[in-house]
C-alpha cells in the first residue's frame, strides 16, 4: 500500500506538503497542489482511518534548544533550516516540535530558556550543550523527569544523551593543526585567537583547540 512518504518522494516535496494536500488546510501552491492530487488519484489513495485515529490520540511534542542566529553570525543557520523541515514533515505522524533559542554567548540566557522549554512540557529534547556546568544541571532535570535529550553540534561525556549528531570536535582541531603545520613547515609559533570571553566555557571550542594543540605536541 503506499503512503504520504512514498508520495511525497514522487512528487518531491515534504511529507507536511503532502499532509496539508489531503487534508485540504492550504499553504500550498496551485501547481504542487495538482501535482500530488494527481499521483494521489493515480494510486488510488486514501486516509488509514485507523492510523490518523492514532496520530490524533499520540501526541509528543519534541523541543529544541538551539542557538539564536542573525545576518552576522549565520552558522546556526542551516540547523534550523533543518529542524523546521522536520517539523513540517512530522505533522503528519502527531508530532509537534517547540524551537527555544538562546543567546550563545550567555550562560545565563541558556538556561534560562531551558528553564522555559521545560515549561512546555516536552516528550524529548534535542539540545545544543553550549555550557558544561548548566549542561549538567540541564540534564539532571531531564533524567529526573524521564525525558530523552539528544546532543547537536557538541557532545560532553559523561551523559547518557541517546545520540549525538555533529563532528568530532578534538579531531576536526587536531586536522586543523597538521593543515597548518602542512602549509608553513618552517614556522616555529603559531597563535590561536579566542573571539570571545571565556570561550573554554564551550566544550566543543576546548576540544578543537586541544586537538590542534596535542598535534604539535606529539609532531614537534
Amino acid at each position: 500500500m503506499i503512503t504520504i512518504k512514498d508520495i511525497a518522494k514522487e512528487a518531491q516535496v515534504s511529507e507536511g506538503t503532502v499532509d496539508r494536500v489531503i487534508h485540504n488546510r492550504g499553504g500550498v501552491s496551485k501547481k504542487t497542489e495538482l501535482k500530488i492530487r494527481e499521483i494521489l488519484d493515480r494510486h488510488n489513495f486514501s486516509v488509514n482511518p485507523i492510523a490518523s485515529a492514532l496520530a490524533m490520540k499520540n501526541k509528543h511534542t519534541i523541543a529544541t534548544l538551539m542557538p539564536k542566529h542573525n545576518a552576522d553570525d549565520l552558522f546556526w543557520k542551516s540547523p534550523h533550516m533543518g529542524v523546521l523541515k522536520a517539523a513540517d514533515d512530522l505533522k503528519t505522524f502527531g508530532i509537534q516540535v517547540n524551537n527555544f533559542t538562546f543567546n550563545q554567548y550567555d550562560a545565563h540566557s541558556y538556561f534560562e530558556t531551558f528553564k522555559t522549554l521545560l515549561e512546555s512540557e516536552p516528550t524529548a529534547v534535542i539540545m545544543v550543550p553550549n555550557f558544561s556546568k548548566e549542561t549538567k544541571k540541564i540534564v539532571a532535570l531531564l533524567e529526573d523527569k524521564n525525558i530523552p535529550y539528544l546532543f547537536l553540534n557538541i557532545d560532553i561525556d559523561g551523559f547518557k544523551n541517546m545520540a549525538f549528531v555533529g563532528q568530532d570536535s578534538y579531531n576536526a582541531g587536531y586536522i586543523a593543526g597538521k593543515l597548518m603545520h602542512f602549509s608553513s613547515p618552517n614556522a616555529e609559533t603559531f597563535l590561536i585567537l579566542q573571539a570571545r570571553h571565556n570561550i573554554l566555557k564551550n566544550n566543543a571550542v576546548s576540544n578543537r583547540i586541544k586537538g590542534f594543540n596535542d598535534y604539535f605536541l606529539k609532531t614537534m
